[in-house]
């Protein structure tokens, strides 16, 4: 070959590549593919032939056909920053994720000081869920150009799957300051708030992704939650009910709005929200002993006893809803199925005096004394309220048990000895089982420490003159 037939299959070759060129940038993509075919039959051993092939074949979204370009580009040249994250783009459009990570990764060794090569090993991370790496890959985005809404919004993701939710905030609020128009930031920065108990913030965050989206069921319900836990109940029963106009077939909105809805003594409305919950999960416990509460200020007894029942099927150790269940039946007339409920709390619960003392009442309206007097018995260690005592000591004083009251005031008076009325009560119990002697010790004590008690010291005087005469 002549250096002349030489030069001119150089020219053809050239103007192979060139024609190439000129259709890729007229964006005649399927043209362009054709001429870098053709160029790369002339030369397969140019780099931009193959890169420009694998880029036209990508506005194709021909991903597979691309991976194929930039690789034979890669063999021929292989430190090209862009052929590598180009290469890792194609990849994750096919989502082999870990060949695109390589990718990125290969670019990045090449220049680390591209941002987009970060951004999207981030991406491709995050996609298998490596949160600690995804997040590396974001910093270091932001390191290289701080002013991207999207490297902050993803890196708060990260960190939000890591539960580093205080980073989290952070990052969400730096992308709000570049971008406060975007839903997603404001939302999941009220998640993270959440999660964080800053409710008043959450508050904000949420009612801000409100504001741009009013379509979506998760603000508006975890807006509820938010204000639930401040106990804003007008205001979460509002944000609740939004959340079921959107989407009436979740469970917790119901749910949440019932517990508002018995907060606001709205018993009717909540009946309905909570049996609503209940019929999107019949296994749900809550949403039962809510109904139970609601039904028994509403005084439907009948309603209530089943309500509490149910509950207690679905979940037999929480004592107290043995305990609401036995003041129901008490209600209806079933006095003995209300003492075995009772009975049923208290041995779930042995330490605690509420399902006792509700015993001990009802033992006393039934006129089974022995009973309620060994059940206040009981319940003189566990009360730690001196008023308390007093009315528990009043009671057994009332149905001659004084042997008992007597330690019920003793333990009153340990608790406060600031109130004269224990004092002249024991004094008063002690003379009627003829201890006249601790009667008139107990009587001095008062005097000495309430020295202005008139009764105490008229009861002192009584005593004396008695004992004396």
């Amino acid at each position: 070959m002549t250096l002349l037939d030489e030069k001119t299959e150089s020219m053809g070759e050239n103007n192979h590549h060139e024609h190439a060129g000129e259709l890729f940038k007229q964006e005649r993509w399927e043209d362009a593919v054709s001429a870098y075919r053709q160029a790369i039959d002339s030369d397969p051993d140019v780099y931009w032939s193959h890169y420009h092939l694998g880029q036209s074949l990508s506005k194709l979204k021909r991903w597979e056909e691309a991976v194929s370009a930039y690789q034979h580009g890669l063999q021929i040249s292989p430190t090209e920053v862009w052929a590598h994250y180009h290469l890792g783009q194609a990849l994750s459009e096919l989502q082999r994720w870990e060949e695109a990570i390589t990718a990125y990764r290969m670019a990045i060794d090449i220049d680390d000081g591209k941002f987009w090569s970060h951004y999207h090993l981030g991406q491709a991370l995050s996609e298998l869920r490596r949160w600690e790496e995804a997040a590396t890959a974001y910093r270091q985005a932001i390191q290289i150009d701080p002013g991207k809404f999207w490297s902050h919004y993803h890196l708060g993701r990260a960190l939000s799957e890591l539960k580093h939710w205080e980073e989290a905030a952070t990052s969400y609020r730096f992308a709000i300051q570049i971008n406060s128009g975007e839903f997603w930031a404001h939302y999941h920065l009220g998640h993270a708030l959440l999660e964080l108990r800053r409710w008043e913030e959450a508050v904000t965050a949420y009612r801000q992704a409100v504001e741009i989206n009013a379509g979506l069921f998760w603000p508006h319900f975890e807006l509820g939650q938010a204000l639930v836990e401040l106990e804003r109940w007008e205001e979460a029963a509002e944000a609740c009910q939004q959340a079921i106009q959107i989407e009436s077939d979740k469970f917790w909105p119901y749910f949440r709005l019932g517990q508002a809805l018995i907060e606001l003594e709205r018993w009717d409305e909540a009946v309905v929200s909570l049996r609503q919950a209940s019929s999107i999960d019949p296994t749900a416990f809550w949403p039962l002993y809510k109904q139970g509460r609601a039904l028994s200020e509403l005084r439907r007894w009948d309603e209530a006893a089943i309500a509490y029942q149910s509950a207690i099927d679905l979940k037999s150790d929480w004592y107290l809803t043995f305990c609401n269940l036995a003041q129901v039946l008490e209600h209806l007339g079933r006095s003995q199925e209300a003492i075995t409920s009772y009975r049923a709390g208290i041995s779930l619960e042995p330490e605690n005096p509420d399902c006792r003392e509700r015993l001990g009442r009802l033992f006393l309206t039934l006129g089974r004394l022995p009973e309620a007097a060994e059940v206040y018995g009981q319940l003189i260690s566990m009360i730690d309220s001196a008023e308390l005592l007093v009315t528990l000591a009043d009671a057994l004083t009332e149905i001659g048990e004084a042997d008992i009251a007597i330690p019920a005031y003793c333990r009153a008076m340990e608790i406060d000895s600031g109130i004269p009325l224990i004092y002249n009560r024991l004094g008063a119990v002690l003379e009627q089982v003829d201890r006249a002697d601790d009667a008139l010790m107990i009587y001095k004590q008062a005097v000495a420490i309430h020295v202005g008690d008139e009764e105490t010291h008229q009861r002192l005087e009584n005593l004396q003159i008695e004992m004396s005469g």
